[in-house]
């Protein structure tokens, strides 16, 4: 009983891989500039994009400002 849901559990996994793989390999992915997104590519691009500013951002604590600051242009920022 076991052996056999491993079994449909790996050729499962298996025979995603080989559908993945045969999408791009045929040429059924859009690549023209024109063409309409791949499924999920906004979605997957997002959460990249906000788990990497999420680590790696700056985090503004306060902003301090001098009248000399304000006419200059100049800020000066405490980060965390």
């Amino acid at each position: 009983m076991f052996k056999g849901i491993l079994l449909g559990i790996i050729l499962g996994v298996i025979g995603v891989a080989a559908s993945v793989y045969l999408y791009f390999a045929n040429g059924n992915a859009p690549v023209a500039v024109t063409a309409s997104d791949m499924p999920f590519e906004r979605t997957f691009a997002r959460l990249g994009l906000h788990a990497y500013l999420g680590r790696n951002c700056l985090k503004v604590r306060e902003l301090r400002t001098t009248s000399r600051g304000r006419v200059t242009g100049r800020w000066k920022a405490e980060y965390a």
